[in-house]
């Protein structure tokens, strides 16, 4: 089964390439006429990044070994914090506040309960919005006979958990691929399809699964996007906007507790 899904994301990105390179001819030609050189330029660093890359993930058995033993080892550390904080969570969280004052402690208590409240709610919601963008765009790419379907539908349900960036990410890989196994009008349907489901989720899905989960200005999350990628880089990408999201709540929290001893002594 690892082979078999190793070749299809194998398979996955050579159909990109071929597709970037398809692109790439038809703005040579009319109506568009740009200059191939320039275009060529781009492309080939665009593939030689998309080498790279695909590269780096599958340098040799050997580094893929050393991948996969690092990945279980921490799948096992995670499940073991994961069951200890299960099993012994609110002693712990317990220990922790008996070391402040009263009021602190209740404050402290308070803040990091509606903390951890926000970002299981913003994770849950995520996942929620990742599973129905894959089920539309997987749906779509079935009925409009593109190949790949299954990585798309990762990478699409992947990309939920980055902001912004991840569902153009998601859709251009799609349009490519169609692009290279139908032509330039089964591209154009796929492109219609991702802002459909966009839109959708943008309009209806988004608002009514997060609700008021969170409540961020998009410049915080561009910021936060941007401050995680230089500082951490994909890995940063991911965490950027949980991060944004519980200090947006630790925030709101500290204003709350500031105003309230005013509103306690403000005349009826």
């Amino acid at each position: 089964a690892g082979a078999a899904i190793g070749r299809q994301f194998s398979d996955l990105a050579d159909s990109i390439q071929d597709g970037v390179r398809e692109a790439g001819d038809a703005l040579a030609a009319p109506p568009f006429n740009l200059s191939k050189a320039d275009i060529q330029d781009r492309i080939d660093q665009a593939i030689q990044q998309l080498s790279d890359s695909s590269g780096e993930l599958t340098g040799g058995a050997l580094h893929g070994a050393v991948l996969v033993g690092e990945a279980l080892t921490g799948l096992i550390i995670m499940l073991l914090l994961l069951f200890f904080f299960l099993k012994d969570g609110p002693g712990i969280w317990g220990w922790v506040v008996e070391t402040f004052g009263g009021r602190q402690r209740r404050r402290l208590d308070e803040l990091a309960r509606r903390s951890y409240d926000a970002l299981a709610a913003y994770v849950h919601g995520l996942v929620l919005v990742g599973i129905a963008d894959a089920s539309l765009i997987g749906t779509g790419l079935v009925i409009i006979g593109v190949p790949l379907v299954g990585p798309l539908m990762l990478l699409t349900f992947l990309a939920a958990f980055v902001p912004l960036i991840g569902a153009f990410s998601a859709g251009l890989a799609a349009v490519l691929i169609a692009l290279v196994s139908g032509g330039i009008v089964k591209a154009l349907i796929v492109l219609a399809l991702v802002i459909a489901v966009q839109q959708v989720e943008g309009h209806l899905l988004y608002p009514l699964i997060m609700g008021r989960t969170i409540s961020v200005h998009p410049i915080a999350i561009v910021l936060g996007l941007a401050t995680g990628g230089i500082l951490a880089g994909i890995i940063g990408i991911f965490i950027s906007v949980p991060i944004v999201t519980v200090a947006a709540t630790a925030l709101s929290y500290v204003r709350e507790t500031r105003a309230r001893p005013v509103a306690e002594v403000a005349p009826a």
